[in-house]
């Protein structure tokens, strides 16, 4: 990935990597609604100790995101996002329903996220953050999902598309981080008319609009022949390519998975300053307030890095020394503790089981992965 951005984007990447990652397993579930006499099938991948179909899981409880596809695509045109984002330590749920050309339900399709939401039951994503993720019709039916009673920890709509019922009026009920991410060229879902009044409406405190310069409808996903065509007739302004338009999802989408699935405090900074001095994006945000949720204020700043961790993370408070902290593992249990003098300290996990735990100080709390040794 090329980048020209700050220093502390640098730094995240740079820790990022140096963490262990997992392989990808994949599996297939049939989930059955009886309320809509509906089944709905599921596309699961997840990390692993190896990689292929039904490979034993690796342990640890992992964020689960919930992906919807385009009209007229289907999950496997997003695996560019989940071979990016699963050996990181996250769990992607695909739905595969609502697939045909001519007759579709954005309404069940927005219920299967809530149902997979609350039905999904696997071991290593019990008790984990949920966001939903969803590109162009998905995109809608992700904002139509996210405005009900139950919803997730995050929202990010990719090019996200009106929908029936309105996507756009359901906004104004969602209240959870929500971010959309636009293609300036994009001509099958024109910003000014899906993108920006879905954005617009949204009624959550804590908001994104990333528009890629020069970007495509279809470039989200890999190459996919009815949404290429669609956009080829549609007289989309092009500028970039494929490649680099996914070089900035995923250069965004990784410090909002970090600061909203792992509530790594640190990453929402990166994102900001990213958005502000990146020359590949414009946009906005109104997350100056709530962006680090658990800290409280800019005096009880506490970060964990790198997340996934290998045998060693840092915490590092920004202003105030540390103080005691606990390692907590998602049963609630404490698994290590301790105290420190300073602003900054690094501590050995080799004796933690991989999956995620929360650090929890006097300040505020912040949870991290633990990867595979």
């Amino acid at each position: 990935m090329k980048l020209i951005l700050p220093i502390a984007f640098c730094l995240f990447i740079g820790l990022s990597s140096q963490a262990q990652t997992f392989a990808i397993g994949r599996s297939s579930v049939d989930l059955q609604d009886d309320s809509r006499n509906r089944t709905i099938p599921v596309e699961i991948y997840y990390p692993a100790v190896t990689a292929g179909n039904n490979a034993e899981w690796a342990e640890g409880v992992f964020p689960l995101i919930i992906l919807g596809h385009g009209f007229s695509m289907t999950y496997s045109a997003y695996e560019n996002i989940s071979s990016f984002f699963v050996p990181k330590g996250y769990v992607f749920a695909m739905l595969d329903t609502e697939n045909g050309l001519f007759s579709v339900s954005h309404g069940d399709f927005a219920a299967d996220y809530v149902f997979v939401k609350n039905n999904l039951s696997l071991s290593g994503i019990e008790g984990a953050r949920v966001a939903y993720l969803g590109h162009s019709m998905g995109g809608g039916a992700a904002f139509l999902a996210a405005s009900q009673d139950e919803q997730p920890d995050l929202l990010i709509g990719m090019a996200p598309a009106e929908t029936n019922p309105s996507a756009i009026t359901a906004s104004s009920l969602i209240n959870i981080p929500s971010f959309v991410f636009s293609g300036e060229g994009d001509a099958v879902t024109p910003p000014s008319e899906n993108h920006i009044p879905m954005y617009d409406a949204c009624n959550a405190s804590c908001k994104g609009f990333i528009n890629i310069i020069g970007g495509a409808h279809c470039y989200f996903a890999q190459t996919n022949f009815f949404c290429d065509f669609g956009e080829t007739t549609s007289g989309s302004n092009i500028q970039i390519t494929r490649a680099q338009q996914q070089d900035v999802l995923f250069d965004f989408l990784d410090p909002l998975f970090e600061t909203f699935l792992l509530e790594n405090n640190l990453a929402f900074e990166i994102f900001s300053d990213s958005l502000a001095t990146s020359s590949r994006v414009s946009g906005s945000h109104t997350c100056d307030e709530v962006a680090l949720q658990n800290a409280g204020s800019n005096d009880n700043i506490l970060s964990v890095y790198p997340s996934p961790a290998g045998e060693i993370i840092t915490i590092e408070s920004f202003k105030l020394n540390i103080g005691k902290y606990e390692i907590i593992n998602m049963s609630g249990q404490t698994v290590a503790s301790g105290e420190v003098s300073d602003k900054k300290a690094l501590i050995s996990v080799k004796n933690l089981s991989p999956g995620v735990y929360i650090l929890k100080s006097s300040m505020t709390q912040v949870r991290f992965l633990r990867s595979n040794d």
